[in-house]
């Protein structure tokens, strides 16, 4: 059984910061992104939803600032949304989100880290 510890989840979102930081600096990559993250969300059972703790919550608020129907986001701030909604859409899951319980745990923590980081609430 894989263990999700506070290390890990620290390690991972350090690697999704890296990929966030290369996204930002690609023109276009910030809407290619947004759609891949609409198809995931909309793929999303309610359990699902429920189980991603403030996941969701982080995705509208970036979604509205990329397209900007939303308040501005610091750039500190959408690196860190940004890089815990890499960690939902990518591959890089410690608990494979197919695991029906226990599979969102870990995007749920990456998004409560991220969320911890940013200087505004949801």
């Amino acid at each position: 059984m894989t263990q999700l510890s506070e290390e890990k989840i620290r390690e991972l979102f350090e690697v999704c910061l890296k990929d966030a930081d290369k996204m930002l600096a690609k023109e276009g990559a910030l809407l290619e992104f947004a759609g891949k993250l609409e198809k995931k969300l909309a793929d999303e059972t309610p359990e699902g939803m429920a189980r991603l703790g403030r996941v969701p919550h982080l995705a509208e608020r970036f979604k509205a600032c990329v397209v900007g129907e939303g308040t501005e986001l610091e750039a500190g701030d959408l690196r860190n949304v940004l890089a815990a909604l890499i960690y939902y859409v990518m591959p890089y899951d410690i608990i494979p989100d197919r695991k029906i319980v226990t599979g969102y745990a870990d995007d749920a923590a990456i998004g409560a880290l991220a969320e911890g980081l940013c200087h505004f609430s949801l």
